[in-house]
């Protein structure tokens, strides 16, 4: 059975007739709209209609903190983003990991077969990604899916881009990708996709808007670089930036990551853990900036422990082509790898837990 409802805070639409809920109905029509009570919350394990009362109030709460304003406003989009972080709602009902991306055609909200998202921590993602949108005020809450692919709450948030700000103030730099920095800009919504009561990811909108503000910026091959004043940037993936001020676990964790990021360049992880996904990982865990490897702190050290990176490679020597099997082959550097990895993901957990955010 395939059921389908668009929800605003009013009525309720379904099969191009649009209910409020004094209207008289026809016993079939009344058929239909229990099936679809059923599915708007018994088939997602919910109370029928508590995610959508759920989608309501993430809806309002995201839009209150994001109001509309000048888009190179930094202070307006730092605001937001500390709203957003701060958010007990948001925090209680988000999923670890989230997942960030785009969606690979209009219609599709199947996370599960998105191939561009990137997981992070929740704090990462409300606080870092989604502070540099602001939102319009308007939303829209639809119920998609079936029961091969899943249930889906979707929140239609439309928005306009904070397009004018400084490089640093974005997660990375979007322009490394045209393709990318053009979809922030002409997309005009984002999607946030809620499944058994939790925020399982947010997309932005496949439908493109070229008559958006656009501001054209050239990369310089760069993910890192300083500032005028000398501070490091981008400056908004620092813990200093994603923490409180009075987090006494940030230097700790600063220098726990340092340790990390050079380690892990000796066997070439950010090849593959950047922004860029050359590997086109599904999601995509990135080690390149502090913030987001914190988002998978705990799988580095799941995967050095079964020593399964890195991947197994081919070596050409003169004729012949070796082949390099996965992991690390010394075991005291493994071993050492593996320590600093523990040491930043427990250090990772302190800081978090200190803001009081979920840990898993």
């Amino acid at each position: 059975m395939h059921l389908a409802g668009v929800v605003s805070t009013r009525k309720i639409t379904y099969a191009q007739k649009t209910w409020s809920p004094s209207d008289s109905i026809s016993d079939s029509t009344c058929c239909r709209y229990h099936a679809w009570r059923i599915f708007a919350g018994f088939i997602t394990g919910q109370p029928a209609n508590a995610e959508t009362r759920l989608a309501e109030k993430i809806a309002k709460e995201i839009i209150a903190a994001c109001p509309l304003a000048d888009p190179a406003d930094k202070a307006a989009r730092d605001a937001c983003g500390q709203k957003l972080g701060s958010s007990k709602l948001l925090m209680n009902s988000t999923a670890i990991p989230v997942l960030w991306g785009t969606q690979p055609k209009v219609g599709d909200f199947n996370l599960k077969t998105n191939r561009s998202t990137t997981k992070f921590h929740p704090l990462v993602m409300w606080r870092v990604y989604l502070s540099v949108f602001m939102f319009t005020g308007d939303y829209k809450i639809e119920q998609v899916g079936n029961q091969a692919s899943g249930y889906q709450t979707v929140i239609h948030l439309p928005y306009q881009y904070r397009n004018k700000l400084d490089m640093g103030e974005y997660p990375y730099p979007y322009w490394h990708s045209k393709k990318k920095w053009d979809a922030f800009q002409y997309s005009p919504e984002v999607n946030v996709i809620v499944e058994q009561g939790k925020v399982a990811g947010l997309i932005r909108a496949a439908e493109r808007d070229r008559s958006r503000p656009y501001v054209n910026h050239e990369w310089d091959g760069r993910w890192h670089w300083t500032g005028a004043a000398g501070e490091q940037e981008p400056r908004v993936t620092l813990y200093k930036y994603l923490f409180s001020e009075s987090n006494p676990y940030v230097a700790q964790l600063d220098t726990a990551y340092r340790t990390l990021d050079t380690e892990s360049r000796k066997y070439s992880c950010q090849t593959c853990h950047n922004p860029g996904n050359p590997s086109l990982m599904a999601p995509l865990g990135i080690m390149e900036y502090p913030n987001q490897a914190l988002s998978i702190r705990h799988r580095i050290v799941k995967v050095m422990e079964a020593n399964r990176m890195p991947p197994a490679g081919v070596v050409s020597k003169a004729d012949q082509q070796e082949l390099i099997p996965a992991g690390i082959a010394d075991e005291a550097e493994r071993q050492k790898y593996l320590k600093i990895a523990r040491e930043f993901a427990e250090l990772g957990d302190k800081a978090l837990a200190y803001e009081g955010q979920p840990l898993n």
